[in-house]
């Protein structure tokens, strides 16, 4: 199998073969047409900030989709009785490179940064009202000469921070952080490269054979060491990840083996490079929002702030 992958890899190192490969892939199209019939709001916004971002419209959607899936993780839908979809992605763009990714993977991880800003800035306000209100009632019973607080007396349930963005550490770190239960099992990641979710899943699938079918189906994630520190218990795991790969990052998973699974569940799709005119960008952007920042209006378009009292 080492061979194989051997021979692929040399062929790839014509640029005449990639090319070819590229120009093979935009002969299967992914169209605006049926996105913009079933939903033309989204279409219309979609293509407008990929124009704006010099991005393609595709690579936009599939960022939205997944800041959609991150605000409700516990979503299921039944479609039969007996099958159970999570939203569950881990979907890349497939592209020789130049494609500005980094930009539009910036934008989402910075919105979704101020979504989980707004989340902690509402829960500390209810753990201190939760606070006030116990402490009240905790004078109230000592001036009626309780002297001491009740056994089983509530905790507030309002304790720590929600964390929604995944960070740059290891998916061990990730795995603790998503233990929490305030965190609802959830871990979303915006990678500029793929590459870097496989190798992830590689080193923690070198102790655990069955890491991706934990995550992608949301099993149990169970992780027992012999340092009680690093051991964890993640019960229903929802782990996002979306970004962009290149033909080397994934050469491995299609010509050689794939013990953990991951190409079954990796999703990939190509989409053309756009290149926008400066007046088509401007137009673009003024399409959008003109009294916000791009950043400032995805985060209220998804998460709007609650109306003036």
């Amino acid at each position: 199998m080492s061979s194989s992958v051997e021979i692929v890899r040399r062929a790839l190192a014509s640029d005449a073969t990639k090319a070819d490969l590229f120009r093979a892939l935009e002969a299967d199209p992914f169209d605006l047409g049926p996105v913009a019939e079933l939903f033309p709001e989204l279409a219309q916004e979609w293509q407008a900030v990929g124009n704006a971002m010099q991005v393609p419209w595709q690579f936009v959607m599939l960022l939205d989709l997944e800041l959609a899936a991150a605000l409700a993780p516990t979503a299921v839908l039944f479609p039969l009785p007996t099958l159970q979809i999570h939203a569950v992605l881990w979907w890349f763009l497939f592209h020789p490179g130049a494609f500005n990714t980094s930009a539009a993977v910036r934008l989402y991880s910075e919105v979704l940064q101020l979504i989980e800003q707004d989340i902690n800035e509402s829960r500390g306000e209810r753990r201190r009202a939760w606070a006030e209100q116990h402490t009240a009632e905790a004078d109230r019973a000592r001036a009626d000469g309780e002297r001491r607080r009740p056994p089983g007396a509530p905790v507030n349930p309002f304790g720590g921070d929600v964390s929604i963005c995944g960070g740059s550490g290891s998916l061990e770190g990730e795995g603790k952080i998503m233990a929490l239960e305030r965190n609802l099992s959830r871990s979303v990641h915006f990678l500029t490269e793929g590459k870097r979710l496989l190798q992830w899943l590689s080193l923690e699938g070198g102790s655990n054979q069955t890491i991706v079918l934990e995550l992608f189906e949301r099993l149990l994630w169970r992780r027992n060491t012999i340092n009680g520190e690093r051991s964890y218990v993640v019960p229903h795991p929802y782990f996002l990840a979306a970004g962009a790969l290149h033909l080397e990052d994934v050469l491995e998973l299609f010509v050689g083996a794939d013990p953990l699974g991951i190409r079954g569940r990796l999703g990939l799709f190509y989409a053309r490079a756009t290149f926008k005119r400066a007046h088509e960008v401007r137009d673009a952007a003024a399409a959008i929002s003109t009294q916000r920042r791009l950043t400032a209006w995805l985060s209220f378009r998804v998460f709007p702030p609650p109306p003036p009292a």
